[in-house]
């Protein structure tokens, strides 16, 4: 199944249009191929569906990416559709099962990115304290919290080898107090399972103890990549209204406004 162009898009920046939440519940209920928006977010498939056309139509500003979701087996970005809500994620196995995937993925050669999807966490709650369920599993590091105005962001890491490497992870979803590029319809956390690769494009971060999702590996040719670049630049900024900052910045992993996050202390 693919999702048709004529889904609604209710984002709109200058000529770009892209599909919220509320657009794909609809698209699907109105499709027929689910009763009730519950068994949408309850549908591994549709869920993993949904992420891919979402970063397939390029809102979170890079054309990497867009290109990467629209062939994600070649590319070796997978996905794992957790549909629990945040009591079940709380009182299950979610924190073994996460942390063997994880290391699972690192391990693998053909997972380049893998993508944690939580599909029923969606209010402000709920995400505090997915964030804080994950800063209890020993593998993930907080490595740096800031306070700016009203604002804190949380820069979350995972070691990939005993040469403390650390993966940067990322942070997407339907709350409006991220920045525009991290507006997606489900709650996702994305993680680069592997070190950097020998050859890098010129452009992209040396440092070797850390790992981006930018050091994905796609194999265009030099100019390809250079205009791409460019590309990426021009649509980021045109879709975040501003230049890149801080907030949405590949070191930030979630960015909060300070009240809700620490609401649950």
């Amino acid at each position: 199944m693919q999702i048709n162009p004529s889904i609604s898009k209710s984002a709109q920046f200058g000529n770009l249009r892209f599909p919220v939440r509320e657009d794909y519940v609809k698209y699907f209920l109105d499709s027929g191929v689910v009763a009730t928006e519950k068994d949408l977010w309850k549908s591994d498939k549709f869920v993993s569906l949904i992420h891919r056309h979402w970063h397939g139509e390029g809102r979170n500003g890079c054309i990497f990416a867009l290109l990467a979701a629209r062939k994600p087996d070649e590319i070796g970005w997978k996905d794992f559709v957790v549909t629990g809500s945040i009591d079940e994620i709380e009182s299950g196995d979610t924190e073994t099962l996460l942390k063997n995937l994880i290391t699972l993925a690192i391990s693998d050669p053909n997972c380049q990115v893998l993508s944690l999807l939580f599909s029923n966490i969606y209010t402000d709650n709920d995400l505090v304290r997915l964030i804080r369920f994950l800063l209890n599993m020993d593998i993930v590091k907080l490595v740096d919290e800031q306070e700016i105005d009203d604002l804190v962001t949380l820069s979350l890491r995972i070691p990939l080898n005993s040469d403390n490497v650390l993966s940067w992870l990322m942070a997407f979803g339907p709350y409006d107090y991220f920045p525009q590029t991290r507006q997606s319809p489900i709650t996702e956390v994305a993680i680069r399972v592997k070190t950097k690769p020998d050859i890098q494009f010129h452009r992209l971060n040396k440092d070797n103890f850390a790992a981006h999702l930018a050091d994905l590996p796609l194999e265009y040719k030099d100019e390809v990549m250079e205009k791409t670049w460019e590309n990426t630049l021009k649509r980021t900024r045109y879709i975040l209204g501003e230049e890149p900052n801080q907030f949405s910045a590949a070191k930030t992993t979630f960015i909060l406004p300070i009240k809700i996050w620490k609401s649950l202390i």
